[in-house]
């Protein structure tokens, strides 16, 4: 997250919220506030989201194929 390639900040944000990892929400915050890329910081307020909890969907239904 604090690499100076904004692609490498943007991939790292949203894997760390594919992983949900938890120890990574203090840090996503930062970025999600202090980065100077917009899609930087929403892509760290978005993983920081997920990994609370706040951006998951639970109304999908599982697709079951024939």
């Amino acid at each position: 997250l604090d690499n100076q390639d904004e692609d490498v900040r943007n991939a790292a944000a949203m894997s760390l919220g594919s992983l949900r990892a938890l120890g990574a929400v203090p840090d996503l915050k930062r970025v999600a506030t202090d980065d100077s890329i917009p899609r930087v910081r929403n892509s760290a307020r978005e993983a920081a989201g997920i990994i609370e909890g706040r951006n998951s969907c639970t109304c999908a239904q599982p697709i079951v194929l024939p």
